[in-house]
């Protein structure tokens, strides 16, 4: 979640962040798509845990893949920014 936040995708709520194309204050909130890493992080660690029961998976592929899961979307702000700062 720490990692979330520090991308400025929280799903606890907005949070101000430069944007490093502008060099300006970005207010957007971006805690839908913290909501969302959740949620998918969620769906792929049920999946996960039927790998893991089928003996598919081990422990530690597991939780790579509930961390990549939670982690997809984390850079979508700045990919927002850069995509702002493009069109300007």
């Amino acid at each position: 979640m720490h990692i979330l936040s520090i991308c400025g995708v929280s799903p606890f709520g907005a949070s101000e962040m430069i944007n490093p194309y502008l060099q300006e204050m970005d207010r957007e909130d971006f805690s839908n798509v913290g909501r969302h890493c959740v949620g998918v992080a969620y769906a792929a660690e049920k999946i996960a845990d039927i790998l893991l029961q089928h003996g598919l998976i081990i422990d530690k592929e597991r939780d790579t893949i509930i961390i990549g899961a939670l982690l997809h979307d984390g850079d979508k702000r700045l990919e927002v920014m850069r995509k702002k700062a493009k069109n300007i």
